[in-house]
């Protein structure tokens, strides 16, 4: 709260409560997703496929969301849930992807990526 950082251990889908004190007037949700990703394999070396949502209580429905993907490409960003106009939704920041901010309940979305491995080249996914 108030600029400072809150750590919470791994959560699975059950979810967990942080309480946060001073009262938080704003908040920033930082995490990483395993296991988003799926390949075809007749897809080029690291293509793949993540299908995200955010992770969010159902009291914040209506919150706004900005979804940011580092990878070695994007190739497209798509928010399934958001109305047709608005479905294109990503914005090339240079090194990251992000979506403008989208209610909760829009922000799903779905990206045609090349990852990255962890020494910094596209790799398998898998």
């Amino acid at each position: 709260a108030e600029g400072s950082s809150v750590r919470v251990a791994q959560v699975g889908a059950g979810g967990t409560d942080v309480t946060l004190r001073p009262r938080a007037t704003r908040l920033v949700l930082r995490y990483e997703v395993v296991g988003a990703a799926t390949r075809d394999e007749q897809a080029p070396e690291g293509r793949a496929v993540l299908s995200l949502r955010p992770a969010t209580a159902v009291s914040f429905a209506t919150a706004p969301v900005v979804t940011r993907l580092e990878a070695s490409t994007v190739h497209t960003l798509v928010c399934g849930d958001a109305p047709p106009a608005e479905r294109l939704c990503g914005i090339d920041d240079g090194a990251t992807w992000r979506t403008r901010p989208l209610p909760a309940s829009q922000a799903a979305v779905v990206a045609l990526v090349d990852l990255l491995d962890e020494i910094g080249a596209v790799g398998a996914v898998g």
